[in-house]
Order: C-alpha cells, then structure tokens, then sequence
C-alpha cells in the first residue's frame, strides 16, 4: 500500500465549516487505499474538536496523526514578517521543525486547502516526491474582491498589496502540482486562464449536508422567514450580513407582514448581537446543531456576499432544503443553476429588493421539491470522491 504525507490548513474533521466536512470526507476516503501520515494545522476556532478528532484518528487504522500544530496570533505575524515578500495568506501554515524533520518516505503529498500550498511547495522540493493540491478557491481573486470593495484607505493599500504578490505566485505554487482538485468548474476555468495546464485540474463538487431533513412546506407560517445561513465568524459572512442589515431590511420591514430575517451560524460578532438585540425583525442563532429545523421554519434564503471566491456550500443547502435563494454573483459563484432551479442572481440592491418581494407576493407558485430534486441531482460528492480516487491512482 503506497503511503502519502497528507497537510492540511484546517482540522479535517466533521465540524460546523463546511470546508472541513469535504476535507474530512475525503480524508476517510483515500485512507481506504493509502498509508496516511497526516499533518494538521488548526485555529482557536477549533480547539474543542481537536480531542474528537485525535480519536477518529485513533480509529482509523491507515491514518496516523503526525501532530496537530497551532496557528495563533502570534505565529501569524511572526511569519508574516519573516516572509515579508511573500502573501500572508500563504505563509500563516508554516512549520520549519516538519519542513526538515520529515523524512524521504512518501509516494506523494497531498495538500489540502490553499493556505498550505508554500509550506507544501517547499516540502516536496526537500522530500523530491509529487505534490496534489485541492483547494477551496483561488487565493488571487478573493484578495482583489477585498481590494475593490474596501473603502477604508489604509486596508485599501495592504489588500492591494497582498493581491499584487499573490498574484505573481499563486500560478507558480500551484503549477508545480501534479493534480490540482477544485470545487468548481469556474476555479477550473480559472487555473487555465492562468495557463495552468488543463490536463491535470480536476473540478469536483463539494460535500455539502444531505442528510438535512427536507420539508416541503415552511414550518412556519405566522412569519416570513428570510434566511442568511453560515459560519458568521468569517469575515466575509459578516460583511454579507451587515450589507444586508444596512440596504434591505428597514425597507423590507416595512413591506412585509410578520417579516423577520434569521441569521444562522456559530459565532456571530458582538457587534452584530449588540446592535439588533433589540429588533424583534432579527432573530440571531448562534450555532444550531440541526440546521433543518431553521431551514424548514424559513422562506427565502439570501446569499449577498461580496467578498470571498469558490464555490458557497451554503447557496447548495439552501437549495438543497428548497428555499428560493437570492443571491450576488460571489454568492451564485460556480453554481450554475438559474430562476427554474430556485437561484436568483441580482447584483444591483434594488433588484434584489425586488426580487425578495416578489416571491414574498407569490410564494404560493413556489415548488420547494423541484428546487430541492434540481439541487440534489445535479452535486454529487460520491461520484466526485471516485474521481480524485483514480486521479490518484496515476500519481
């Protein structure tokens, strides 16, 4: 059985981010035909599932947790300054004890996550073996959304910066790979725009929660339920929620009987809780552990995110519970649905106010089963599992 270093940003485990349930998921797959020595790093974030994660670990015969290495504050600056010249994005996984003290072991690596790529890079070039890349997005256009749409001056500057050195490495890291698996057919399109060789870019659909009890009529009816769903200590969730708060819901308070908008996900910012504790038209979660129950009670779902890149898990379960969902182009991204399946694209606010009115009026035409059929046929992860599986096996 061949035997591979596997690295990765995040814990790959099943935690409330999505990006960790594709990782966890995959992870248990290609255990089933490698020897996996497995390096992770992790966040605060993740502190209370890393016991629970040592455990699956332990369970699983073909994986061996090498360690687990914290990222703080701290060691995000430190490497920031040290590597200076190059994007911090990049260089916050960094380990210089694993960068030389592993050994010339391994068939290849497998690096999960862009923020690993560097630290990947530089390892195989020392252990001389293949490197796999998957990743969520592309590092280049998530940075230059956060340098177009930052107003403040200074973060102007240093997201321009960023974007600037990012720009010029990102191809080169990920052109070394020897397969580089996307989420997405748009990431795909991406990478060739790049001139990133297509031949070895393999574009599959994440893992997204189908075990999700589906209700083909809202649980509740005394209001009208808008929904914005996501882990809401990302920055990127938080500017889609404020945007949000700030240009739709005073209006939409006005306009709609009973309205109230739901905003689900763990961790949601103080000042977010704070400042609308007192307005019975915001309904905050917190973490739920059955995201069902508030998907079922809700009517629309609303995706106006503006900063990011890569394909939104939470735009495929929201469609996948049967909402209409509205949602930006950064929302929509890779998603490439439209009206008849329940997807909404509106950029312009007083479009998407519109729309949200319009179903609001005739939310008795919505099939909820045809959005939630469309969805559930069109992303399958199994089949996706089966392809990185042979992609692997040319290695």
């Amino acid at each position: 059985m061949k035997k591979i270093l596997y690295i990765t940003s995040f814990l790959p485990y099943d935690t409330p981010f999505a990006g960790s349930k594709t990782s966890y998921r995959i992870l248990k797959n290609i255990a089933k035909n490698y020897k996996v020595n497995l390096l992770s790093f992790s966040t605060e974030v993740e502190q209370k599932y890393i016991e629970d994660f040592k455990q699956f670990c332990k369970n699983e015969n073909n994986i061996n947790l090498i360690d687990i290495v914290q990222v703080t504050k701290f060691t995000r600056v430190f490497n920031s300054l040290l590597f200076f010249f190059l994007p911090a994005f990049l260089v916050a996984r960094f380990s210089f004890k694993y960068l030389f003290s592993l050994k010339k072991q391994y068939d290849f690596i497998y690096i999960d996550w862009s923020q690993s790529i560097f630290f990947g890079y530089l390892l195989s070039k020392i252990l001389d073996v293949p490197i796999v890349y998957s990743v969520a997005d592309i590092i280049t256009q998530s940075l230059e959304r956060k340098y177009k749409e930052e107003k403040n001056f200074l973060k102007k500057l240093i997201f321009g910066f960023e974007y600037f050195k990012t720009k010029s490495i990102e191809k080169k890291l990920l052109d070394s790979g020897r397969l580089i698996v996307v989420q997405s057919a748009k990431d795909k399109n991406i990478l060739v725009d790049m001139k990133i060789d297509e031949e070895k870019i393999l574009a599959i659909a994440p893992y997204f929660n189908q075990e999700m009890k589906f209700e083909e009529k809202s649980t509740r009816e005394d209001n009208f339920n808008v929904l914005f769903w996501g882990a809401m200590n990302r920055l990127e969730n938080i500017d889609a929620v404020e945007y949000y708060l700030s240009t739709f819901h005073e209006q939409l308070k006005l306009e709609i009987k009973n309205y109230r908008f739901i905003i689900a996900g763990a961790n949601p910012p103080k000042s977010i809780v704070e400042k609308y504790q007192n307005d019975e038209a915001v309904y905050i979660t917190g973490f739920i552990d059955d995201p069902s129950e508030i998907f079922n009670i809700s009517h629309i779902s609303v995706v106006p995110l503006r900063l990011g890149a890569g394909i939104k898990v939470k735009t495929l379960e929201s469609l996948y519970m049967g909402l209409p969902t509205i949602a930006t182009d950064v929302g929509a991204e890779g998603i490439y649905l439209n009206d008849s399946n329940g997807l909404y694209v509106e950029n312009d606010e007083d479009l998407f106010l519109e729309k949200i009115l319009s179903i609001y009026k005739g939310y008795q035409n919505i099939n909820k089963k045809n959005i939630h059929e469309s969805i559930r046929t069109l992303f399958d992860f199994d089949k996706s599992l089966k392809e990185i599986e042979i992609h692997l096996k040319n290695i």
